[in-house]
C-alpha cells in the first residue's frame, strides 16, 4: 500500500474510538438525567476518561495480532498518560492553586501534543496503529467533555464569546472527521469487508489536509470551552468561601452591636436574638430561640409587645416606639423598630425587633434643649444689659457733661503731654479764660515758672498710678492775677489721660494766716493773762494774808464787843476775798491742765463728817436738816485726792444750803463694785463711787443747766446780788471731777430744789481688812488691823498741837501726860501694838517711850522709819536713865534713821516741851521748805512746760504733735550754721509713705489721720533721740542728723543709711491696721549729705540742700518701692552724684 492508504488504515480505529467516546458521553448525560444528579465536576468527567481508555486499551489490545508482545506493554501506559493529560485539564494540578494562570497550563501543553502527535511520525517508539490510538483515544475524550459543557451551559441559559466559538469550532472538526470516516469505511472496509470504490492517490493527500484541520479546530474548541469550565468552577468555589465569611461577620456585628436583635416569627416566638439580648435576660441566644414575651415580661407588657408585632406584620410598615420606664425613681427611656420580615415571594413571615437604650441621648436633648433655653436667655440678658450700659453711658456721658456745667468746683480732663481736653463751666467762669483758650492748651502756661517742674514730676506720677491730693499750685487768671489751687488728681495710664478736680483756696489760705496771726496774739494775751494772774495773786494774797493774820491775832485783845464785831467782819470779808482769789487761781489752773491730783487713801465716812462740822453753823442758823447717807456698800478707805473731792463737796453743800430757805439738804453716798469684783472678799478692788446733793431750794432752771457749768454763770442777777458769789465753784467742781475721770449732772427731783449727782468710775478702795494705798502713781499694799477712831484724853479748845504718846505702859504714858499739863495740846495715846494702825498724819508730833525688849526694838525700827521717812512726822525718843550696852546699842539703831531727837531721864519739864516744841518746829520749818521748794520748783516747771507748750503751739504739727514744715525750716537753717561753725557734715533725710492718702480717700479722714499718727511714731521711735524729727507735708517726715566733731562725711553717710534701714523697717515691718484691714505699707527715703564749709548763706545752703533732697526722693520712687536714694551735696555747679553704687540704694 502506498502511504495515503497506511495513514488511513491508522486513522480508522480513531474513529471508531471518537464515536464510541461520543456515544459514551451520552449515556453519562441521559444517566444525570435520569437519575437526577449533574456531571459537573472535572474530577468525575476525569475518572470516566480513565476507564474508557482502559476499554480502549483492551479493544486495540486484542485487535491487534500482529504486534510484538513487548509492545502491549507499553500501549496501555501511552493511551492512560495521553488520555489524562488531554482530558482531565490538569484538575489534579490546579486544585491547591488559586491564581488563574495555573488553570491554562493543562490545554495548552494539551494543544502542541495532540498537534505533534497527529502530524509527526513515529517510526522508532510505536507504529502508527499507536499514532491513531492516541489520536482517537483524545478526540474521544474530548469529545464528551465538550458535549457535556455545551449542554451545561445552554441549560443555564449563558451566552458568550468562548461557549459559541469553542461548540463551533468542534462541531466543524467533528463534521470533517464524520466525511472521513465515512469515506474510509466505504473506500477501504477497514475492520469491515465493504470495498465500494478506489480513490487515487492526490485524493488522499487532500484528505489528509483537510482532517488535520480539522482537528486542530476540534482541539482549539476543547481548549475555549474548558478554560472557561475551569474558570467557572473557580469561581464557584471561591464564592462558596466568601459566602461562608460573610455569614460568620454578619453573626459577629449582630452580637457585638449595643441593641437588642429579635427575629420572631408569624406567632411571635423568638427565632433568632443576638448575645446583647440574651444578656439582659442572664440567657445564652440559643436558650431564647423557641420563648415568647409571655417568658421574659409581666403580662401586660408581653400582652402590648404582642399587639405591637400583629399590629406591624398586618400593616407590613414599619414602626418605632420610644418608651419611658421608671425603676427605683430613676427615668430611663427605650426606643423600639419593629420591621416585617418577608420570603421571596414577598409574604410576611414575622418580625425583626430591635431596641436601644436612648436614655443619656434624651437626657442629653434635655440638657441640650435647657443649655440653648439659657443661652437664648443669657444672650437676651446680654443683649439687654449691653442695651442698658450702652443707654447708662449715654446718660453717663450727658451726666457728666451736665456735671461739668453746674459743678462749683474746677473739674478738668488732662492728656498726657499735659493739655486740656475738656474744662468745667466754672473754670471758664472764675478764671476769666474762654473755653477755647483752655480746651488744647498746656496747663504749663498757667503755671508760674519756677513751678513747672513740680508739675511736669507731678504729672509724670499720675501716669504711673500714683494719685495726687491736696496740690497746691498757682493758677493764672486772664486778668493777670494769680490764684492758689488745691488740686486732687488722678490717672488713667492706659489712655493717658488725667482726671483732676481743684478749689480755689487763696481766701482761705489768706483766712489761715490771719487765724494763725490771730492764735499769736491770743497765745500772747492768754501767756500775759497768766502772768497777770500770778502777779496778781502774789500781790493780793500778801496783804490780804497780812490782814487776816493780824485779824486774828487782834481778836483776843478787843474787848469792846463793837470793836469785836468789826473785827470780825473784816476777817469775815477777807477769807471771802481769799477764796475768790482762790477760786480763780483754781480755774486758770484747771484751764491750763496745771491741776495734778495727788490720790492718798482717806476714809470717806471721816471726809463726810468734816463736811457735816463745817456747814453745820450755817444750817443751824437757817434751821435747815442736814443729812449725811452712806450705804453699807461703800468701803472704809478710797483712793482719791482728799482735797480736791472735799472742795468739790464743800462747793456743792455750800451752794445748797446757800439757795435752800427752808427745807432739807442731804448728802448721799454710794459705791458699787466694778464688773465681777466683790466686795466681800475684803480684798482691794475698784468700785463705782455716787454721791448725790440734793436739796429743797430755789432749784435751776431748765434753760440754764445748759451754761451751769460755764465759768462766772450765774441764774439770775437778782440771785446773785441775793445771795452773792462769783459764779465759779460748779465751773472749777467740773473741772476737778473731770481730772478724775468723773462726770457730774444737775437734776430736778420731783418734790423741787435741785440735786447734783457725782459719778466716778474705777476708783481703788478697800475695806476694813485691807486699804489700798497709792503715792504719785506708785501703788503698794499694806495689811493692817481696823482701826478705831482717835479719841483725845487730854482735849484743849485752843489746841496748838497734837500729839501721840507710844509708851510700853499706862503708869508711864500717865507720866508724860503730867509733864506736858496745862499746854495747848491735843494728847492721843496707844500702845506699842496700838499705834501702828493709828493714822499718824493727823498728829503734829509723837512722844516715844524707849522700847524694853529687843522684839520691840525692831518692831520700834520699822515704825519710827515710817513715820519719820514716809509720813515726816516729829518724833521725841525717851531714854531711861539707866541702860545696859545692848540697850545702847539699841538706841543707836534708832538714832541712825534721823529726823528724830531724844531726852534722856530725868526729865525737866520745861526741857521736855521746848526739845519736843523744838523738834516739830524743825519738821514744820522742813516740811515748809520743802513745800516752798516743791513749789517754786513746781512753779518754775510750770513756767517752763507752759513756754514750750506755748512754742510748741506755735511750732508743732497739730495732728502728729511733731515739729511742722516753718520750724523743721528754722532748725535746718539753724543747724547749718552751726555745723559752718564747728566746721561739721550735716545728713537730712526725706521719707515719703505710700498709700496714705488713698487710706484717708477709701477710709475717711478720721482713720486717714489716725494712720498718719502711727506712722509719725513709727518713725520716731525708729530714730536716734538726738536727730530732729517733723512733718514735712501730708506724707512726707523730714529728719535732721547733725554731725559730730570726729565724724566724717563717709561716716555721717553710714549713719544716716542706717538710720534710713531702722525706719524702713519700722514702716515696712508690721501692717497698718485700719479698722478690719491690714494695710501692708512701703516708704521711699532720700538722703543728702552735705559739709557745712561754703561761701552760700545759711538760708541759700539750705534752699539748695532741700532741692538736692527732693531729688534724691524722686530717684528713689523712681526705683520703685522701700528704696533709699543717697547724695552728696556740693557747692559747686556740678550736678549731686551717689556717693557709691553700694549706698546709693537699700
Amino acid at each position: 500500500m502506498n502511504t495515503i492508504e497506511n495513514l488511513f488504515i491508522t486513522l480508522s480505529p480513531a474513529l471508531i474510538f471518537a464515536t464510541g467516546g461520543f456515544f459514551l458521553a451520552f449515556l453519562l448525560l441521559i444517566f444525570n438525567a435520569v437519575f437526577g444528579e449533574r456531571i459537573r465536576g472535572l474530577r468525575q468527567i476525569a475518572l470516566a476518561d480513565v476507564f474508557i481508555s482502559l476499554a480502549l486499551v483492551g479493544l486495540v489490545i486484542t485487535g491487534t495480532a500482529y504486534e510484538p508482545i513487548g509492545n502491549m506493554v507499553l500501549y496501555p501506559l501511552l493511551l492512560w498518560g495521553t488520555a489524562f493529560i488531554g482530558s482531565g485539564y490538569g484538575v489534579f494540578f490546579s486544585e491547591p492553586f488559586k491564581k488563574g494562570r495555573w488553570l491554562y497550563l493543562p490545554a495548552i501543553i494539551t494543544l502542541p501534543v495532540e498537534i505533534i502527535l497527529f502530524s509527526i511520525n513515529f517510526p522508532v517508539l510505536v507504529n502508527r496503529a499507536l499514532l491513531s490510538w492516541l489520536v482517537g483515544l483524545l478526540f474521544a475524550v474530548d469529545g464528551m467533555i465538550i458535549l457535556q459543557e455545551s449542554l451545561h451551559h445552554k441549560k443555564q441559559q449563558k451566552k458568550s464569546f468562548v461557549l459559541n466559538k469553542g461548540t463551533l469550532a468542534y462541531l466543524v472538526g467533528l463534521i470533517c472527521f464524520g466525511v472521513a470516516g465515512v469515506y474510509i469505511f466505504r473506500g477501504l472496509g477497514f475492520l469491515f469487508p465493504l470495498r465500494f470504490f478506489t480513490l487515487f492517490s492526490d485524493s488522499y493527500a487532500a484528505l489528509l489536509f483537510v482532517m488535520t484541520i480539522a482537528g486542530i479546530l476540534f482541539s482549539f474548541g476543547i481548549l475555549l470551552l474548558g478554560a472557561l469550565r475551569l474558570q467557572e468552577e473557580l469561581s464557584s468555589r471561591e464564592l462558596r468561601l466568601t459566602q461562608e465569611q460573610y455569614d460568620l461577620l454578619v453573626r459577629t456585628i449582630i452580637d457585638t452591636v449595643p441593641q437588642a436583635i429579635i427575629l420572631k416569627d408569624r406567632e411571635s416566638n423568638y427565632v433568632f436574638t443576638n448575645s446583647f439580648f440574651a444578656m439582659l435576660h442572664n440567657k445564652k441566644p440559643e436558650d431564647l430561640v423557641g420563648l415568647t414575651d409571655v417568658d421574659l415580661y409581666p403580662p401586660e407588657l408581653a400582652q402590648k409587645y404582642r399587639a405591637d408585632d400583629r399590629e406591624v406584620m398586618e400593616s407590613g410598615l414599619s414602626r418605632s416606639f420610644i418608651e419611658e420606664h421608671i425603676q427605683g425613681g430613676v427615668r430611663s427611656w427605650v426606643e423600639t423598630i419593629k420591621t416585617p420580615v418577608r420570603d421571596a415571594s414577598g409574604a410576611v413571615t414575622g418580625v425583626l425587633v430591635m431596641f436601644i437604650d436612648i436614655t443619656d441621648r434624651i437626657r442629653t436633648q434635655e440638657a441640650l434643649k435647657e443649655s440653648e433655653q439659657k443661652y437664648r436667655e443669657l444672650n437676651e440678658q446680654l443683649e439687654k444689659r449691653a442695651e442698658e450700659r450702652a443707654r447708662g453711658l449715654r446718660e453717663a456721658k450727658r451726666d457728666l457733661d451736665l456735671f461739668f456745667e453746674v459743678t462749683l468746683d474746677y473739674l478738668c480732663i488732662i492728656n498726657m503731654n499735659g493739655y486740656f481736653q475738656k474744662v468745667s463751666k466754672s473754670w471758664v467762669n472764675d478764671t476769666g479764660w474762654p473755653e477755647h483758650e483752655l480746651v488744647g492748651v498746656s496747663i504749663l502756661q498757667f503755671v508760674p515758672p519756677e513751678d513747672r517742674d513740680k508739675v511736669i514730676e507731678a504729672s509724670k506720677l499720675l501716669l504711673s498710678g500714683v494719685p495726687l491730693k491736696d496740690y497746691h499750685v498757682r493758677f493764672k487768671r486772664a486778668d493777670g492775677s494769680w490764684m492758689m489751687l488745691a488740686l486732687s488728681a488722678v490717672g488713667v495710664p492706659d489712655r493717658n489721660l488725667v482726671i483732676a478736680a481743684a478749689h480755689d483756696i487763696t481766701q482761705q489760705i489768706e483766712i489761715e494766716e490771719r487765724l494763725r496771726q490771730a492764735r499769736l496774739d491770743a497765745e500772747q494775751a492768754s501767756k500775759a493773762k497768766s502772768q497777770f494772774i500770778a502777779t496778781m495773786s502774789h500781790e493780793l494774797r500778801t496783804p490780804l494774808n497780812a490782814v487776816l493774820g493780824y485779824s486774828s491775832l487782834l481778836q483776843p485783845f478787843i474787848q469792846d464787843e463793837k470793836g469785836l464785831r468789826y473785827l470780825t467782819s473784816i476777817n469775815t470779808a477777807g477769807r471771802s476775798l481769799l477764796a475768790i482769789i482762790n477760786d480763780i487761781l483754781d480755774l486758770s489752773k484747771a484751764e491750763s491742765g496745771r491741776i495734778e491730783l495727788v490720790p492718798m487713801p482717806f476714809e470717806i465716812r471721816r471726809l463726810a463728817g468734816e463736811l457735816l462740822d463745817i456747814f453745820r453753823f450755817n444750817a443751824e442758823e437757817k434751821g435747815l436738816l442736814v443729812q449725811i447717807q452712806i450705804t453699807e456698800g461703800v468701803p472704809k478707805t478710797l483712793m482719791l485726792d482728799q482735797n480736791r473731792l472735799r472742795q468739790v463737796l464743800v462747793n456743792l453743800m455750800g451752794n445748797a444750803i446757800k439757795f435752800t430757805d427752808a427745807g432739807s439738804v442731804t448728802l448721799f453716798i454710794d459705791a458699787k463694785p466694778e464688773g465681777n469684783q466683790s466686795f466681800q472678799t475684803g480684798g482691794a478692788t475698784r468700785f463705782h463711787i455716787i454721791i448725790e446733793v440734793t436739796d429743797t431750794g430755789i432749784g435751776i432752771s431748765e434753760e440754764f443747766r445748759a451754761h451751769l457749768f460755764d465759768p462766772f454763770s450765774q441764774q439770775d442777777f437778782k440771785i446773785a446780788r441775793k445771795y452773792g458769789g462769783t459764779g465759779l465753784g460748779l465751773a472749777i467742781s467740773k473741772r476737778l471731777l473731770d481730772l478724775m475721770g468723773g462726770t457730774i449732772r444737775c437734776e430736778a427731783p420731783e418734790q423741787g430744789g435741785t440735786r447734783f449727782r457725782i459719778d466716778i468710775p474705777q476708783v481703788p478702795a478697800s475695806g476694813s481688812d485691807v486699804p489700798y494705798f497709792i503715792t504719785f502713781g506708785q501703788g503698794f499694799e499694806e495689811k493692817i488691823e481696823p482701826q478705831a477712831e482717835l479719841i483725845p484724853v487730854v482735849q484743849h479748845e485752843d489746841a496748838l498741837v497734837t500729839l501721840l504718846i507710844v509708851g510700853g505702859s499706862e503708869e508711864r504714858r500717865t507720866w508724860f501726860r503730867k509733864l506736858l499739863q496745862g499746854k495747848r495740846i491735843n494728847i492721843y495715846e496707844a500702845t506699842l501694838e496700838a499705834a501702828q494702825t493709828y493714822p499718824i498724819q493727823q498728829v503734829n508730833g509723837i512722844v516715844f517711850d524707849f522700847p524694853a525688849t529687843k522684839d520691840q526694838v525692831e518692831a520700834s525700827k520699822e515704825l519710827i522709819k515710817k513715820w519719820v521717812q514716809i509720813y515726816k512726822t516729829p518724833l521725841l525718843l525717851i531714854i531711861q536713865a539707866k541702860y545696859s550696852e545692848a540697850d545702847r546699842e539699841n538706841l543707836l539703831s534708832i538714832l541712825s534713821i534721823g529726823g528724830l531727837d531724844y531726852v534722856q531721864e530725868p526729865i525737866d519739864q520745861e526741857e521736855f516741851w521746848i526739845r519736843l516744841m523744838n523738834q516739830i518746829e524743825l519738821e514744820t520749818s522742813r516740811t515748809r521748805i520743802a513745800a516752798v521748794n516743791r513749789a517754786l520748783t513746781e512753779t518754775t516747771s510750770r513756767l517752763q512746760q507752759l513756754s514750750v507748750q506755748v512754742d510748741k503751739l506755735i511750732s508743732i504739727d497739730e495732728l502728729t504733735g511733731l515739729a511742722n514744715r516753718k520750724t523743721l525750716w528754722r532748725w535746718l537753717v539753724q543747724e547749718i550754721g552751726r555745723s559752718k561753725e564747728q566746721g561739721l557734715s550735716l545728713a537730712v533725710m526725706l521719707g515719703d509713705i505710700d498709700h496714705l492718702k488713698q487710706i484717708n480717700d477709701m477710709y475717711g479722714q478720721a482713720l486717714g489721720d489716725q494712720a498718719v499718727i502711727e506712722c509719725a511714731h513709727r518713725f520716731a521711735r525708729a530714730l536716734d533721740q538726738k536727730v530732729l524729727l517733723g512733718r514735712w507735708s501730708g506724707e512726707e517726715f523730714l529728719a535732721i542728723l547733725s554731725g559730730e566733731p570726729r565724724m566724717g562725711p563717709d561716716e555721717h553717710l553710714a549713719f544716716a543709711l542706717k538710720q534710713a534701714e531702722d525706719v524702713r523697717n519700722q514702716i515696712v515691718g508690721e501692717p497698718l491696721v485700719i479698722g478690719r484691714e491690714r494695710i501692708q505699707l512701703s516708704i521711699s527715703i532720700g538722703i543728702c549729705v552735705v559739709v557745712c564749709d561754703g561761701p552760700l548763706d545759711d538760708e541759700a545752703l539750705a534752699s539748695a540742700l532741700l532741692r538736692t533732697l527732693d531729688d534724691a526722693l524722686y530717684r528713689a520712687k523712681t526705683r520703685g518701692r522701700n528704696h533709699v536714694e543717697a547724695l552728696r551735696f556740693t557747692l559747686q555747679n556740678e550736678p549731686p552724684v551717689p556717693p557709691t553704687e553700694g549706698s546709693s540704694h537699700l
